[in-house]
């Protein structure tokens, strides 16, 4: 489960010389996932203890922030279009059709959803993990009304899950050094990446196109690939830990920590070179998006 204590949304900034602005903070309020369907109209899903899980919603960038309650214990959001929506929790895979307003259990198993995508209205892809460590992908093809459930591998950490489309995707986890990619909307899925450096796990992962895409580890690296996954190159970044990416076309954008300091940067050249956007040490960054 990812933790904050203290959050900006730092959401609908330019790209270098912009001025990063918090909208709203709460001590007590957890914050796991953010989504923007446009600059204007987000999303954010957490929760703060004892109280229920929420899901905050806003109509003007951030300005104000209006909240709904979420059952289980919400990690990731995906939504297609201002009403139609899915939110990615502990007991399975809730679904709102009025823009937020109310949230109804859609698909329940015995798996805890750490990642949600939805390409279309129509398909989208789920990964968790089921106790004592499989990883596994929910898939719908008709909206949410029906989930097929199968295994991709014998992994464990909160898997993330990038479709390029809807054949095309990614999958790493939190605890591994694999990369995995599909072909054929989930039906099958193949190792493109394997590190054997004990420790070396790999946190989240962004194509910006079936080509181009960027993998976050540990240690100061980045993975970078421009033929769709087949190969990989390391490459420096100036953090020390990589948790959140976001590509679109030829700029990357990444959070994580360094030694003293948490941080996002930004690079327009896919990973060759980094600045620094903004730095603050009293924040952990849990998520990023920019639309």
């Amino acid at each position: 489960m990812k933790n904050l204590l203290l959050v900006s949304f730092l959401i609908i900034g330019g790209i270098v010389n912009a001025q990063w602005v918090q909208k709203h903070s709460d001590v007590y309020q957890l914050y796991n996932s953010v989504f923007f369907v446009d600059s204007s109209y987000g999303f954010v899903a957490g929760y703060q203890y004892p109280d229920p899980t929420f899901i905050l919603k806003t109509t003007d960038g951030g300005e104000n922030w209006t909240q709904s309650n979420i059952g289980g214990s919400p990690s990731s959001l995906s939504f297609v279009n201002y009403d139609f929506g899915f939110c990615a929790a502990f007991n399975g895979i809730y679904k709102t059709t009025d823009g937020g307003e109310n949230w109804n259990l859609n698909y329940q198993d015995n798996v805890h959803y750490s990642s949600i995508q939805f390409i279309d209205n129509n398909s989208g892809f789920a990964v968790g993990n089921e106790s004592p460590g499989s990883l596994y992908l929910a898939k719908t093809v008709d909206g949410g009304l029906n989930w097929n459930k199968t295994l991709v591998a014998l992994e464990q950490g909160n898997p993330i899950i990038n479709m390029v489309n809807d054949s095309v995707g990614f999958i790493v986890s939190e605890n591994s050094s694999k990369i995995y990619k599909t072909m054929d909307g989930g039906d099958s899925w193949n190792i493109v990446f394997s590190d054997l450096i004990p420790n070396y796990s790999i946190w989240d992962i962004s194509f910006s196109d079936v080509w181009n895409g960027v993998a976050g580890t540990i240690g100061g690296n980045i993975l970078v690939t421009s033929d769709g996954g087949n190969t990989w190159s390391k490459k420096f970044i100036p953090l020390t830990f990589v948790s959140n990416i976001q590509t679109i076309e030829n700029h990357c954008w990444v959070s994580g920590f360094g030694v003293g300091y948490n941080a996002i940067v930004y690079s327009d050249d896919f990973g060759d070179t980094w600045t620094p956007i903004f730095e603050e040490d009293s924040l952990d960054f849990e998520d990023i998006f920019f639309s």
